[in-house]
């Protein structure tokens, strides 16, 4: 199994890459609901299905283009997950983004490497969690965008 689409009308399991495309371009909201368990083999080029939904989705340009760098390096062993880490702090403290993006992230870098923020170490939180125990939620526009990392020695 590659992954899981948990989406409330059609949840169903994705055995390949080839099938995960079909799927994304057949519904894009889907993608959201995509639960990617074992990745390291998806296509990395900048015109891959997956990023064209991502961009579909959101429009962030500078910000895909960013994570798909990355994504590129890693892959090529051109940076380590030491960098790779850093450069991802750098990048959500830089660029504008929204908790889809950040979903579409995590998910293109398990696909493409195998690997996600949670597995770098980094803990991404988009709204306070305090806050929401409260029964407080922030509108999506007035919620600072903020990347906590965990230190190792």
């Amino acid at each position: 199994m590659l992954a899981y689409i948990d989406h409330p009308e059609r949840k169903r399991l994705i055995e390949d890459y080839d099938a995960l495309n079909d799927s994304l371009m057949k519904n894009m909201r889907e993608a959201l609901s995509l639960i990617v368990m074992v990745g390291g083999g998806y296509d990395d080029s900048i015109n891959s299905v997956f990023l064209r939904v991502w961009n579909g989705l959101t429009s962030n340009t500078m910000f895909i283009e960013d994570v798909h760098a990355l994504a590129v390096q890693y892959k090529r062993r051109l940076i380590n997950e030491q960098d790779l880490t850093k450069s991802l702090i750098d990048l959500l403290n830089r660029r504008n983004f929204s908790l889809v993006d950040l979903i579409m992230m995590n998910n293109y870098l398990k696909l493409v490497n195998d690997i996600n923020a949670l597995d770098l170490g980094l803990a991404i939180f988009y709204e306070n969690p305090e806050s929401i125990l409260m029964g407080v939620r922030e509108p999506p526009d007035l919620v600072p965008n903020r990347l906590i990392g965990r230190n190792s020695r």
